[in-house]
This record gives C-alpha cells, structure tokens and sequence, in this order.
C-alpha cells in the first residue's frame, strides 16, 4: 500500500479547497469623480474632481430584510424599518483618503440579471448629542449581473453614485457645518467577493490536512527504517 502518496493527496486537497461560505461580502467600485468639493479633512483636498475613487461597501446579507426572486436579489434594513442594516460599512477613498459613509438609518445592496444591474445605498440622519450626521451614498450601475447577493462577480459596469455627507453642530446658540462634502462619480468596474476571499481552511479540512500529513510522516519514518535494514 502507498501511504506516502495518498497521504500527500489528502494534504494537497486541504489546502486546494474553497474557503467556508461567509454571509459578509464587500462591493468594491471603481471609476473617476466627476464632479465634487469638500473639506480638506476629509479627502485631503478641497476640488475632488478628476480624482480615482474606491468604494467599498462591506454588508451581510443574512441582516435586515431579504427579498429574493428568480432574477434578482436584495437585502435592506436600518433604523427605518426596526431592523439590522445588512451594510457593515460603506467607504469612499479619494486622494488615498478614506471616509466612513455609513448610516444606521438605512441600508441596502441589490442585484438582478434581468435587466443586469446593482444597486447600493446607505442613507439617513442620526444625531449624537448636539452633532448630527448627515449620510448619503448611492450606486446604481447596470451591466452582466448576476441574481444573487451571494454570487462573485467581477466586471466592467455604467453608472454612478451621487455622495453627500455633513457632520452639522446645531446647538442652543446656533449651529455650523463641521466638516461636509458632496460630489458624483462615474463607476467603470465592480466587483463583488467574499470578505477574506484568500481562504481560511474549515475545522473539517484542518482535520484533513493533519491527518494527510501525520500518515505522511509515519509513511517517511518506516521508508528510514526500511532503509537502513
């Protein structure tokens, strides 16, 4: 019987295999600003246009509300609605600057096939103490989507995003903006994967891989003994 070989083969297959599925997958578009201003603070600059832009937003489809049909796909939820937002973050990184667009007011990611098109939005106004937050932030692309929220996808894509965000002090006194931005962008490539698509082996393929290994070095110490008789 060869050991060595086979336990090599399960050891190989340990580390060829797919991570676990993950609910948590991030929507990363690419594109150019077409137009926008903002404070300094935020982006680095104060004239955006022009300028590359990410955007990333990370969400769980298995929050909130999910409605799924036969060609799209689209999880929603917040404040709004009483129920958790299946959007975990929402990034904006212009200027290698990156800026927290999130809103727990509200939150959806949306995909269908027919017509090929993706949808993603965080939206709303929440206050702490005298500060209120003012978030919008939307994509609507169309290009050859896929129909659910849980499928990859990576590919060029039309449309774009209007963004408007603004931290406003509004006490007993008055009020004044603290920091804001707004502006639109033209998105020409997304992506949609797993959050640590590298790959992370299972509790079932670290059992795999140990075992293919220990037969391995018991199939090694006995072809030695085998040896040096």
């Amino acid at each position: 019987m060869k050991v060595l070989p086979l336990a090599l083969a399960l050891a190989s297959l340990t580390v060829i295999a797919p991570a676990a599925h993950a609910a948590q997958r991030v929507a990363t578009f690419t594109g150019t600003v077409l137009s926008g201003s903002g404070d300094a603070s935020l982006f680095g600059v104060t004239s955006l246009a022009g300028y590359g832009f990410t955007a990333t937003y990370v969400y769980d489809d298995s929050l909130g509300t999910r409605q799924t049909l036969a060609d799209s796909d689209t999880a929603y939820g917040g404040a709004t609605f009483g129920t958790a937002n299946p959007l975990i973050s929402a990034t904006l990184t212009i200027n290698g600057q990156s800026v927290d667009f999130l809103s727990p007011v509200f939150g959806e990611a949306s995909v269908a096939s027919a017509p090929g098109s993706a949808a993603f939005l965080t939206d709303g106004v929440d206050f702490a103490g005298f500060v209120a937050h003012y978030r919008n932030f939307d994509f609507n692309v169309t290009g050859a989507l896929p129909s659910s929220l849980d499928v990859p996808f990576s590919g060029a894509v039309t449309g774009g995003s209007h963004f408007f965000y603004q931290d406003y002090f509004s006490g007993p006194f008055g009020g004044s903006a603290i920091a804001s931005a707004v502006g639109s962008l033209e998105a020409t490539h997304l992506t949609i994967a797993a959050v640590g698509a590298g790959g992370v082996p299972e509790p079932a393929s670290w059992a795999l891989l140990i075992c293919g290994f220990g037969l391995a070095g018991a199939a090694l110490r006995r072809s030695r003994r085998g040896a040096v008789a």
